[in-house]
This record gives structure tokens, C-alpha cells and sequence, in this order.
């Protein structure tokens, strides 16, 4: 998600997410990395500054998804 959205922002967004279920991995994918500091953002997994090259996101979202993966099995 990103921090600038309309009707509600990221951050908005992530904490009342995060208020029904933490299981749910969040990814901010944002133009704007002052807001990387702020604390309501720690509960994303990660926290990409957007790109036209999507390596970063690409490999953000598969060691997620591997941490998620591992969690599951132990």
C-alpha cells in the first residue's frame, strides 16, 4: 500500500488493519521516505520507496512471503 492514498492514508489503512489482524503482511511501497521513521509504519514488514525499477519490491515481497513461509512450518 502506499501512504498517500484517498479517503484514508497508509497509515491509516495499516494500523486499522493491523487492529483486526496482524497475520496480514503489509508492504508500503511509497514515494515518500520521510514517513519511514515514523513509528506507525514498524508494523509493515517492509517499507520500499517507489521505483520504475522493481527489483526492491519484487524482493521485499518474496522474503515476506519466505518468512511468512517458515513461520508457518515451525
Amino acid at each position: 500500500m502506499d501512504i498517500r492514498m484517498p479517503v484514508m492514508d497508509g497509515i491509516e489503512a495499516l494500523t486499522a488493519m493491523m487492529g483486526k489482524d496482524r497475520q496480514v503482511p503489509v508492504i508500503l511501497n511509497t514515494a515518500y521516505p520521510q514517513y519511514r521513521d515514523n513509528f506507525m509504519t514498524w508494523g509493515a514488514e517492509a517499507y520500499v520507496i517507489k521505483s520504475s525499477d522493481l527489483t526492491e519490491l519484487k524482493q521485499k515481497i518474496r522474503e515476506v512471503l519466505n518468512k511468512r513461509k517458515k513461520q508457518a512450518k515451525s
